[in-house]
């Protein structure tokens, strides 16, 4: 079909009008969509690094190539935010913006949009931050380019019925067309990276800076989360007092049954200078294992050989990860083929959008340009409109 018949084709069905059903209120909401990770790998903790606070975290590794083109790994825990709704603006946000969206949700949240807070920068009259408050959530937007275009709505704890309020949220702000993105509870991932802090071994700044062969061996060791592995835990930081020491025959004996050919091989550590409470420096060691044929599994593997110990034999491992964090979406509600004007429906009026952005280039969101295009081209085009229009009439059951 040609351009002038699809305006004439758009313009009949303009006055008709034709709806499909809009969004059913609960149907995927509060789920956090996990294929955002695929390009991680998850593995098995056995509970080592799993905190009481956040049970529905997930643990991945992240592969990295560092400076010298070697392959390094990160841990990554991820933590869906069940109290926290964000969403992205369509226009620039200002407070006039701001203003609107808070007026909108107002009849979701009473008293939100008259109880407002407004800081400034410095002495000047140029807003900072405006934040809206309600009985149950806080709504706060940042006009500054430096901390994004993102729009928080925090709840003092995690609403009942959260579905359906959230379903209310989604669509009394895309009816109005105010939104681009939107991220229901749940579906917002608080990102940490971390590192497993198995034993290892000491090194002085001489030797990381210029290792000679004996020292690339260990650094080549360590490497590995079963190279270099301490199991002796001190009830006193001078290492003067043991606390408990691991069961080194009971973990070989572990070995034999669940990894056939994996040996346990212990060793100490290089000296390291240690400074006690009364300041004389003394020279210790510690004492290691390794475990020699793991090194054939691969890294994750090895990571969740380690946390199997540590549950069964209750190894003195430990872990860290950072206190900054970032945020990432997992399930934009806005994302749904067919959907241009992004505001939960599929109507003639989304092929009207369409056609003026291929006809006289009226700009697309990029959540609006991945909704459009329908057969997956990377580009919103004639195909994708015929399509959406034969689906909207009824000639094609599916979009595509």
């Amino acid at each position: 079909m040609n351009k002038m018949k699809q305006k004439i084709a758009a313009a009949l069905l303009a006055a008709a009008c034709i709806p499909l059903t809009p969004l059913t209120a609960g149907a995927q909401y509060c789920e956090t969509d996990w294929s955002y990770f695929t390009d991680l790998v998850e593995f098995d903790d056995h509970g080592m690094l799993h905190g009481a606070n956040d049970p529905d975290s997930r643990l991945f590794i992240r592969t990295y190539l560092n400076h010298s083109g070697e392959e390094r790994y990160l841990l990554v825990k991820a933590t869906p935010i069940p109290n926290l709704i964000r969403f992205m603006p369509r226009e620039t946000l200002t407070p006039e913006v701001a203003d609107e969206i808070a007026e909108t949700l107002d009849p979701v949240f009473p008293g939100l949009h008259e109880n407002v807070e407004i800081r400034y920068f410095g002495d000047t009259d140029t807003e900072f931050v405006r934040t809206y408050r309600s009985e149950q959530a806080t709504l706060g937007f940042a006009f500054d380019e430096r901390y994004g275009r993102m729009i928080h709505l925090n709840f003092k704890e995690e609403p009942e019925h959260a579905a359906e309020l959230e379903a209310s949220i989604l669509l009394a702000l895309a009816k109005k067309h105010l939104i681009s993105e939107f991220y229901g509870f749940g579906q917002t991932v608080l990102i940490n990276d971390g590192d497993m802090y198995c034993g290892g071994d000491y090194y002085t700044t001489e030797e990381l800076e210029n290792p000679d062969e004996a020292t690339l061996a260990r650094l080549n060791r360590d490497a590995s989360p079963l190279g270099c592995v301490a199991y002796i835990a001190y009830a006193t930081p001078d290492y003067s007092e043991v606390l408990r020491v691991a069961d080194l025959d009971a973990i070989q004996a572990y070995l034999d049954e669940k990894y056939p050919g994996f040996t346990l091989e212990t060793f100490e550590t290089v000296p390291f200078p240690y400074r006690g409470k009364d300041g004389v420096e003394t020279m210790i060691t510690q004492p290691r294992f390794r475990i020699a044929g793991a090194e054939e599994l691969s890294f994750v593997k090895q990571v969740e050989l380690v946390c199997e110990l540590w549950e069964t034999f209750d190894l003195p491992l430990g872990y860290g990860f950072n206190q900054s964090s970032s945020e990432t979406g997992a399930g934009n509600a806005l994302k749904k083929p067919g959907d241009v004007t992004l505001d939960t429906d599929i109507t003639i009026v989304d092929v009207i959008a369409l056609n003026r952005n291929i006809m006289t280039g009226d700009p697309l969101c990029e959540t609006a340009k991945l909704n459009a295009d329908l057969n997956g081209n990377g580009t919103p085009d004639e195909t994708d409109s015929l399509n959406l229009l034969k689906y909207i009439v009824g000639i094609n059951e599916t979009l595509g």
